[in-house]
């Protein structure tokens, strides 16, 4: 199935049945705050809609960018100066505008400074990048030479729930290695180093790929950085259980072989520095061990998810860095929470309040790690092939223009999106691990709106792939008529707390019977201004002048609860086009079908006894039709003639119906009997009209007469 095509699966699949939060085990803890590091403090009121948020606090690469835009650095002066942090040549506080950050992963300037390279104008900045990148990267060669490894090696077979075997190289190395080791125990000054770390070989058994992965660390009677043994072991557990399960996932992508260094420097957290087809470097920084044991197995896996995406998706990861970090990160944070899906650090509440504070202001491509949400939906709604066939639909050339149009020409992804977001809002995103992610509505990231008078209540521009969210609440006793352009977004509401997803109703609230405290949420096909005026507020019970005279259209979102109980479906995607209905004074009432669409899903899934049933179809009817009834007034109704009927309309009712599954029945446990049952068809039929206004209607109107209601149906006068 092409990607494509199963976007557009997931775009109609709807929402998973999903249990309670998931857990951590014991070692894990409190496994998403580093120890010694503070629980993240309340969140700040609301960012002014006209200030797009300040991201240096993010990453290393957020903090460079933000200062680079703001004309503090050029790209080679700000990736000299980060690297002369990670070389320790430098203080963190002397180059972040903030002090620290809260990603302290050095893989995305690591990245930057390779692309700067082979593409950049300073040469002086390449040369210093060039000399750092040596103090802080570590080639295949140079480690054997630090290690004393020699043309002979023994593996030792590794089983990721057993205990580890390993040994210490000896033999002789070529070269002289006295620079190197001195470089990497800088902090310490040594003096007359020669052979200076000891190297583990792991073998995998019975996946793609022949490594070697090595893990490489201070030689016994050199300073150690705090590192134990107990450290080398879990990154010896963590890369076999990595490579073991990255194994699994689509491709049996082989894994380039892998040296993880454990760094005596505090530099960061970890960094990994892939190449396709070459040895992926990834090394530790002594800040890690402020992680719980799982959480610091997480990080391992997290960097390796780089090696393994670099390998997967060879022409993706030759673009730079900088226009797939959204891609990169996230997917990452993904894979790392796959291999240990019931730790879960890639919720750290840090960094869930530093998204709350940007997510209305941004777009998943100015986001990177978080964007670890958007690939568990991916997976949750369609697997393992959704994000392989996502990502290798992306661009092979630079540019964000490139990566956003690739996105969003993906068939059914922005309805997918969509889908993510209701998720998100819901508070109910599904965990790798099982389980709802603690991503909490708040007033940083839902802020409310209290509806007491007339005029503009929300304005906004949404991109596509960001997202407008607001709590619109109305006095209880009070309606508000509500009027916005729709036009290349989507508009839905539910009430708050909870409650099923509908578009956005003219009417706030919509009848005596719903509430007038809902969530919004918009997201864009291409980017537009969203405007939400409020044209009257009034008493709910309010009786209002009007008359029925005149052209009204009819709003849809009053439609989809009558329609949905007519249509033949279970849950009901989508009721668009355009329905006018016309009261004339000569008693008589026009009604014009312009393509009005119902559409929507079911799944049947039984099993009774020896029989079971696992059934899938769709339905999608277009309406195109216009007819004259007659109509009289009594008191508060209106009755029609045939109106109820539908046979007044003279048009065609286009129905595309499609199903697939099977039947199952077994006799006594010896035979079973499989029926497919494929059927894709697409008929016309006279048009029914759906019967939407029935035989009577009871008749009130709103906001000043301009709106017209017949039972809980909303018509608005057409202009």
């Amino acid at each position: 199935m092409s990607a494509g095509r199963l976007l557009t699966v997931m775009a109609v699949a709807g929402l998973l049945a999903v249990g309670a939060c998931s857990g951590t085990d014991e070692d894990a803890g409190p496994a998403m705050i580093p120890e010694g590091q503070e629980a993240a403090p309340a969140a700040d009121p609301p960012v002014p809609e006209e200030l797009a948020p300040d991201l240096a606090a993010v990453s290393f690469v957020h903090n460079l960018r933000e200062k680079e835009e703001d004309g503090e650095w050029t790209r080679g002066e700000g990736l000299v100066a980060t690297l002369q942090v990670f070389a320790g040549e430098a203080e963190e506080a002397e180059i972040l505008r903030y002090g620290e950050v809260l990603e302290n992963e050095g893989t995305g300037i690591i990245a930057m400074a390779r692309d700067y390279l082979d593409g950049g104008a300073d040469e002086a900045a390449k040369s210093e990048i060039t000399r750092l990148l040596d103090l802080v990267t570590f080639s295949g060669e140079r480690l054997d030479a630090m290690a004393g490894v020699g043309s002979t090696e023994a593996f030792a077979d590794f089983v990721p729930t057993a205990q580890l075997a390993s040994f210490a190289s000896t033999s002789a190395a070529d070269g002289d290695s006295e620079k190197d080791c001195q470089d990497f125990f800088r902090e310490f000054e040594p003096t007359g180093v020669g052979q200076c770390l000891e190297v583990w070989t792991v073998h995998v058994l019975d996946v793609p790929g022949e490594g070697p992965y090595r893990v490489f660390v201070p030689a016994p009677s050199l300073p150690d950085g705090g590192w134990t043994e107990k450290h080398y072991d879990l990154a010896r557990e963590a890369m076999g259980d990595t490579i073991v399960k990255f194994s699994e996932l689509p491709g049996e992508v082989a894994m380039s072989p892998v040296n993880l260094v454990f760094s005596v420097s505090a530099d960061g957290y970890a960094s990994a520095d892939p190449l396709a087809g070459e040895e992926c470097g990834v090394v530790l920084h002594t800040k890690l061990q402020t992680f719980t044991d799982v959480s610091f197995q997480q990080v391992v896996a997290h960097e390796l998810a780089h090696c393994f995406q670099t390998e997967a998706f060879v022409p993706q990861n030759e673009v730079d860095y900088d226009y797939i970090q959204w891609r990169e990160e996230g997917l990452a944070e993904f894979l790392g929470n796959l291999v240990y899906d019931s730790n879960d650090l890639e919720w750290d509440p840090i960094r869930m309040q530093k998204l709350a504070e940007a997510e209305l202001k941004t777009t998943l491509f100015d986001r990177a790690y978080t964007n670890f949400m958007l690939f568990q939906y991916l997976h949750n709604e369609g697997g393992y092939p959704a994000i392989f066939g996502l990502v290798n639909e992306l661009p092979v050339t630079n540019g964000h223009q490139l990566q956003k149009d690739a996105l969003a020409g993906l068939s059914g992804m922005f309805e997918a999106y969509h889908e993510f977001m209701k998720n998100v809002t819901d508070e109910r995103h599904e965990d790798t691990g099982g389980g709802f992610g603690p991503y909490k509505m708040t007033e940083t990231n839902r802020p409310t709106v209290n509806i007491t008078s007339t005029g503009t209540v929300v304005t906004s521009r949404v991109k596509p792939f960001g997202v407008l969210r607001r709590r619109l609440v109305v006095e209880p006793g009070k309606q508000a008529c509500l009027t916005w352009d729709s036009t290349d977004l989507f508009v839905d509401n539910r009430p708050n707390p909870g409650g099923d997803w509908a578009p956005l109703p003219t009417l706030l609230p919509a009848n005596v019977d719903e509430t007038g405290d809902v969530d919004l949420l918009v997201t864009a096909t291409s980017e537009a201004d969203f405007s939400l005026v409020v044209s009257s507020v009034h008493d709910l019970d309010e009786e209002q002048d009007g008359t029925i005279l005149g052209e009204w259209i009819v709003d849809n979102s009053s439609l989809r609860r009558k329609v949905g109980y007519i249509a033949p479906v279970q849950t009901l995607t989508a009721v668009s086009g355009q329905i006018r209905v016309t009261f004339r004074d000569d008693g008589t009432v026009k009604m014009v079908y312009s393509g009005f669409r119902v559409a929507g899903h079911s799944e049947v899934q039984l099993e009774d006894g020896p029989y079971s049933t696992d059934m899938r179809s769709t339905f999608d009817s277009v309406t195109t039709a216009e007819g004259v009834d007659s109509y009289r007034i009594t008191g508060d109704y209106v009755f029609y003639g045939s109106l109820s009927e539908g046979d007044f309309l003279n048009g065609t009712e286009t129905v595309t119906y499609t199903s697939d599954g099977f039947f199952l029945g077994i006799d006594a446990g010896v035979l079973g009997i499989e029926f497919e049952v494929p059927e894709d068809n697409t008929e016309d039929h006279p048009a029914s009209g759906w019967a939407l206004l029935g035989a009577a209607n009871q008749l009130r109107f709103a906001c000043g007469g301009e709106i017209l209601l017949l039972d809980d149906i909303v018509l608005r006068r057409a202009s």
